[in-house]
């Protein structure tokens, strides 16, 4: 999202929390009390009252994998119907904290739980999220843009590197208020090895996607 006139202001008055998710080998509210409809398998457990959200990729990305990340993206709002993320340009700011921007970021020491990435997301009243960042992890060598040879949407490359898209894509799940799920074939089971292509949406993720951020959600939005 973009920056907004007192919105600093709001996160410091706001009851805030942070949720962290990840995957390793696995707009702002305007007010304290908004909070968001949210489907019934909870599946998505929180979410945002604005869209679309807007994102911004770090100088710390290496510009090879941004078209990657951005087609993730593009994936999401092919799935929503609606424009869900929105591609805000290049930022040189590497800050990973609260300063009203959703970003994606690089940290090319490994993560300390072992995930390839991982979603940091801000949320006012537990299930309204007001801001999210996306940290890639790792030797961007240990990555590649990887795609399955006979065009399936899910496979193992014979190229033992960690999908950039892949990683990118359930860790957007996480950005609009996915939880991890189980099943072999969900995008956001979070258990896929270097090696592994998953661009799938199983049927349960786009049902709850489109229940809660359909055309009718700021109107459902309570």
């Amino acid at each position: 999202m973009r920056r907004k006139s007192g919105y600093l202001a709001f996160l410091t008055a706001a009851a805030l929390f942070l949720s962290v998710c990840g995957c390793n080998s696995a707009g702002p509210g305007h007010a304290e009390e908004t909070s968001i409809r949210l489907a019934k398998n909870m599946v998505l457990k929180r979410g945002w009252s604005e869209l679309p959200v807007a994102i911004y990729i770090s100088n710390s990305v290496p510009e090879r994998f941004r078209p990657a990340i951005v087609e993730a993206m593009e994936m999401w709002n092919d799935e929503a119907g609606i424009p869900i993320f929105e591609y805000a340009g290049e930022t040189p700011d590497d800050a990973q904290g609260r300063d009203g921007l959703n970003g994606i970021y690089w940290d090319e020491n490994p993560s300390p739980k072992g995930y390839f990435g991982e979603a940091r997301t801000t949320t006012v009243n537990k299930d309204v999220i007001v801001e999210s960042d996306i940290v890639f992890f790792g030797d961007p060598d240990s990555f590649d843009t990887l795609s399955c040879e006979d065009g399936k949407e899910i496979c193992r490359s014979k190229v033992m590197k960690k999908d950039v898209k892949t990683t990118a894509l359930h860790e957007l799940g996480h950005v609009l208020g996915f939880v991890h799920t189980d099943g072999p074939a969900d995008i956001m089971n979070p258990d896929f090895q270097a090696g592994d292509v998953h661009c799938r949406f199983d049927a349960l993720l786009i049902s709850e996607l489109q229940d809660v951020y359909g055309p009718i959600m700021i109107a459902d939005a309570r």
